[in-house]
């Protein structure tokens, strides 16, 4: 068998086209990956460059004030301009930036204000609304209060806790005012808004105002963990009520997706551990793992070297006439094709060892390395856990290997079959890019006029976008969920069984027809 093998290694390694088309998807990749390199760094040499950090938020609020006193003295009717300006004031006279949390406290007690003057008067005319001048961000929430008693009880907690300046104190008096039944919301709901105050004690972090997104800096350490904590929120609100914000119905994948990434933010939040897109060092991102995280890609590519490798080893015997030496040694049939076989199992590791290596050695050049040890929680294996980045880039090479195995496994069987190359390797390049179209628009199809095809989930072409399983931290690795594709997808384990069952199939098939077949 070693003989076997040396003489398979000998033979495949001799050609030039093995190593020419493995050359062109490396120093593709290598070229793709400082062009990566070179966008990503202007980027964030631009964003840090900016002004958006600088911007004189006290002169901004005396240029809004002037605005809101204006349409006041204009339409005294506009109530809402008058308290909105009375509110600006108390942030410019209190010395309060636009992320403090007292800037969410003290809008809601001038918009109680507001209420009460326009419910004495009739004729004012509503609030003006909060994004009319927060730049984009969100208008704080507010209870529903119908009475008056109920609305000065909650004014003068505000009144309190913006005396006092301590968070802990409104976060304790938020969750007492959600015990005491005042305001009206289901009991799941409240049950959400509590735990997410409890956390931000628990953990110590001090709450943000997102009203005025556009003067944060995103990447300082209390900005990511209220990020994450109001992402928990979104989700778990999203999970009990069974449907997004647009009232699209959560399906099983996307409520599998909102559960990981409350685990995984829950796990951030633990481990203080900010997603790869927050971290920072010495103003620089950590473009490092970015470029690695890039470079998976490419070993989907490396399956057309193993497809047109694969689809020619055994159809190459046959039309070279040389397939009439091998068998008149001394070898059995099944020796020569287990010989092929695992030469080309040898070579898709080599190609994807080099891969990694000159993908790893590049980007760390390109970056100096920075980041290089960095940790990221990531939903794997069934849970949420922290690793270092680079062990999980590891693990999504090794996912991708899976279809390249498969596909050279569908390519030799071909090539034995048929005996022709060309034949091989076309059906096996139109099957890999053709079958997973095929099925969306199956699925596509199927879901449109309302009825499910038996049987999906056990197509080749349903289980070899592995990256649909791939959880993430950070945008370029974010966890996929592709319409269609989620109606009959499981799960990693069972894709990953469904194609190891079509490996087995193939190397089969190649192999009978291989050694039972008569040649001439």
């Amino acid at each position: 068998m070693g003989n076997l093998i040396q003489n398979e290694r000998i033979k495949l390694y001799r050609k030039v086209s093995t190593w020419v088309l493995t050359g062109i998807v490396l120093l593709l990749n290598l070229f793709l990956l400082l062009i990566g390199n070179l966008s990503m760094s202007s980027y964030y040499s631009y964003q840090a460059e900016s002004n958006y950090g600088e911007i004189d938020w006290f002169g901004q609020y005396s240029s809004l004030i002037q605005d809101m006193t204006l349409t006041y003295e204009n339409d005294p009717s506009e109530i809402g301009a008058y308290y909105t300006a009375q509110w600006l004031q108390y942030l410019k006279d209190n010395n309060i930036p636009p992320e403090d949390w007292r800037t969410d406290v003290s809008w809601e007690y001038y918009y109680w204000l507001d209420a009460e003057k326009r419910e004495e008067n009739p004729d004012y005319q509503l609030a003006i609304s909060f994004t009319d001048y927060s730049h984009n961000g969100s208008t704080p929430s507010v209870p529903t209060l119908t009475s008056a008693e109920d609305r000065q009880a909650r004014m003068s907690m505000l009144e309190q806790v913006l005396q006092s300046s301590d968070w802990r104190a409104y976060l304790q008096q938020q969750i007492a005012f959600l015990d005491s039944g005042t305001v009206s919301m289901p009991e799941d709901e409240r049950t959400v808004s509590r735990e997410m105050y409890q956390l931000y004690l628990d953990l110590d972090i001090e709450p943000i105002s997102f009203s005025m997104n556009y003067y944060m800096d995103s990447d300082s350490e209390g900005v990511w963990k209220n990020y994450e904590i109001n992402s928990i929120q979104q989700n778990k609100l999203y999970l009990l009520r069974g449907e997004t914000q647009g009232a699209q119905i959560l399906n099983r994948s996307e409520r599998a997706r909102l559960e990981q990434e409350v685990e995984v933010s829950l796990e951030r939040l633990r481990t203080n551990t900010p997603p790869l897109e927050r971290m920072r060092e010495n103003s620089t991102y950590y473009l490092f793992s970015s470029l690695m995280d890039q470079s998976v890609s490419f070993v989907s590519l490396l399956t057309m070297v193993m497809i047109v490798t694969a689809g020619s080893i055994i159809a190459s015997e046959f039309s070279s006439g040389t397939v009439k030496l091998l068998l008149i040694t001394p070898h059995r049939r099944g020796k020569i094709f287990w010989a092929k076989a695992l030469i080309l199992l040898e070579l898709t590791l080599i190609e994807v060892a080099a891969l990694f290596i000159s993908s790893f050695l590049f980007s760390g050049i390109l970056t100096g390395f920075q980041g290089l040890g960095i940790g990221q929680v990531l939903y794997i294996f069934g849970a949420a856990r922290h690793m270092p980045y680079l062990v999980f880039v590891i693990y999504k090479y090794l996912l991708m290997l899976v279809p390249v195995l498969v596909y050279s496994a569908l390519a030799l069987m071909l090539s034995a079959v048929t005996r022709r190359g060309a034949a091989a390797i076309a059906v096996s390049l139109v099957l890999m890019y053709a079958g997973e179209i095929i099925v969306a628009v199956l699925v596509a199809l199927a879901s449109g006029f309302g009825f499910e095809i038996p049987g999906m989930e056990f197509l080749l072409f349903t289980n070899t976008n592995l990256t649909n399983y791939l959880p993430g931290a950070s945008s370029v690795t974010g966890l996929v969920s592709t319409s269609g594709m989620d109606t009959v997808m499981t799960s990693l384990p069972f894709s990953l069984s469904v194609l190891l069952v079509y490996f087995v199939c193939f190397l089969w098939i190649a192999r009978d027809s291989f050694c039972r077949r008569d040649i001439k």
